[in-house]
């Protein structure tokens, strides 16, 4: 699919980024694009290259519709993975996260249709459904912005699949290597709420992720992938059995060594990968790996004929079909990775 193809990996220098560049540059295409707006980070990434013939840099934002253009142009195929995440900036910057995850996001749409991009896949988030703070708000308003574009130019040459991730397992700026780096330093552990449950995948998955909407998804998809869910208090656990010389005595106490912080602004127990109305539409595919939801088509109807292949994801009920519908997608009725899944995870 990639053969002979130029693709465009916006926000190209982050952890997702980079992972998606390895398993690009593997496949041989004939360019990969880098957008981002951090030099220096696009030095050190281009250091770690060993040949950088067909890899291309842009420097600049996604909000400055110039360097979009000038990066899009020529393109066959777009991972839009840029945008403001950190929960806390998003809520002290809010109209920054606008600027940048909507109205930057809306740049990348125009211009691939203007340049004829066969298909952009598009990174959201958990965080946008039912949002909660300032940054899945944007991200939600962003993922209607995709749709809203989708739906208008249904003939247009532009195909757009939207993903959405929960937590990376070792992305910069996310806990895991927060809890690594307080462990090796002696420190204990500060966690927010040991009760608050997330979605997890590794950075590979999430490449895997991307590579498969874009090979299998469908003009305003939204395409899930079914990842585990955990919570924070046992993923510090998980962290200080890991890295912690001393948890290996048999009077070692783990929960002594976490200090719970409280909630910041914008997060929540838990999240939720999608809705109630989402779930009324899902499809299984790829033996149950993923979740397809349909943007452009509308909920089934709720009757003794009614059947949905995510039942299991779901939380649905057998044998009220004329009653029930399926519940919401969420990182607490999931079911939770144990101490020992965790650390497994970990080391993948």
């Amino acid at each position: 699919m990639l053969q002979n193809k130029t693709v465009l990996i916006t926000g190209g220098t982050g952890s997702f980024g980079s992972e998606l560049f390895k398993f690009l540059y593997a496949l041989r295409p004939k360019e990969i694009r880098i957008l981002s707006r951090d030099k220096l980070k696009q030095e050190e990434f281009a250091q770690h290259i060993p040949v950088l013939t067909n890899v291309k840099f842009f420097l600049g934002d996604i909000s400055d519709k110039s360097i979009v253009n000038e990066a899009i142009k020529g393109c066959d195929f777009i991972f839009h993975a840029a945008a403001l995440k950190d929960v806390s900036y998003c809520e002290q910057h809010p109209l920054e996260a606008l600027a940048v995850n909507v109205y930057g996001t809306n740049n990348i749409i125009e211009s691939a249709i203007e340049h004829k991009v066969k298909k952009v896949v598009v990174v959201s988030t958990d965080k946008a459904v039912a949002p909660a703070g300032t940054m899945g708000i944007t991200k939600a308003m962003m993922e209607r912005v995709v749709i809203a574009k989708t739906i208008e130019a249904k003939q247009s040459a532009t195909k757009f699949v939207i993903i959405r991730f929960g937590n990376l397992m070792g992305s910069s700026g996310t806990v895991v290597p927060l809890f690594i780096k307080q462990v090796k330093e002696g420190k204990k552990l500060t966690v927010t709420n040991p009760q608050m449950t997330r979605f997890m995948m590794t950075l590979s998955q999430a490449a895997e992720y991307a590579l498969f909407a874009l090979e299998k998804g469908n003009n305003g998809d939204i395409i899930i992938r079914n990842s585990p869910a955990l919570s924070i208090g046992n993923l510090a656990r998980a962290v200080i059995e890991l890295y912690d010389k001393n948890s290996k005595d048999e009077e070692y106490d783990s929960s002594s060594q976490i200090i719970v912080t409280g909630s910041r602004p914008g997060e929540r127990l838990f999240e939720i990968m999608a809705s109630e109305q989402e779930m009324l539409k899902a499809e299984q595919i790829e033996d149950s790996i993923y979740l397809r939801i349909p943007a452009l088509t509308s909920p089934v109807k709720v009757s003794n004929s009614y059947t949905i292949n995510a039942k299991k994801l779901s939380g649905y009920s057998p044998g009220l079909d004329n009653l029930t519908q399926p519940k919401e997608l969420n990182s607490s009725n999931m079911g939770e990775l144990n101490i020992e899944e965790i650390k497994s995870l970990i080391n993948k």
